[in-house]
């Protein structure tokens, strides 16, 4: 059976995390804590598949409602439904035909990118790869998130944020992410 990794982010990057994941095309579950925050990230040969936040303001129905995407109405009766059958919220909203694969890929692809990239910012967290997690891409989108090319970008919004004289996302509580 597989061994669990475990670390700290100041000690193995979360760039190099996820690089080293995907050279690997490893597949599990990246569990990233810091104090009562965590953000999971499920890999699939190499690939993310999947990304969650506990914060209200980072989940998919908040996030649907919030850019118009979806009425607030239909994503409460989707989460009412996730809730009795156990079922994903994305995977109700594909099996419904709410949105189209490309729509649902697109609006999953962009929040799974602003989650990801602000994990950039996060000082004293810890993480764990648990590769015994049995990992699924509901959507079938390969999403286009690979750990060489989130890399990159995360190191330039760290750099940004720097230049700016903005503080990182993880010390701002107003709801900006820090970009000017």
């Amino acid at each position: 059976m597989p061994k669990k990794l475990n670390g700290t982010l100041d000690t193995f990057s979360l760039a190099d995390l996820l690089q080293w994941l995907e050279i690997n095309r490893l597949s599990g579950r990246v569990t990233i804590s810091r104090g009562e925050e965590r953000r999971t990230i499920d890999l699939k040969d190499g690939a993310i598949v999947f990304v969650s936040s506990l914060r209200p303001e980072e989940r998919l129905g908040t996030y649907l409602v919030s850019r118009g995407i979806l009425p607030e109405k239909v994503v409460y009766e989707l989460l009412a439904d996730s809730f009795l059958t156990g079922r994903s919220l994305t995977r109700l909203i594909f099996e419904c035909g709410i949105l189209s694969r490309e729509e649902l890929a697109s609006a999953v692809e962009q929040l799974a990118l602003l989650v990801l990239l602000d994990l950039f910012h996060w000082r004293d967290a810890s993480f764990v790869y648990d590769p015994s997690v049995a990992t699924e891409d509901i959507l079938r989108i390969q999403l286009s998130l690979r750990g060489q090319v989130l890399a990159l970008e995360g190191a330039g919004s760290v750099d940004d944020n720097a230049r700016s004289g903005f503080p990182s996302t993880e010390t701002r509580r107003d709801g900006l992410s820090g970009e000017g």
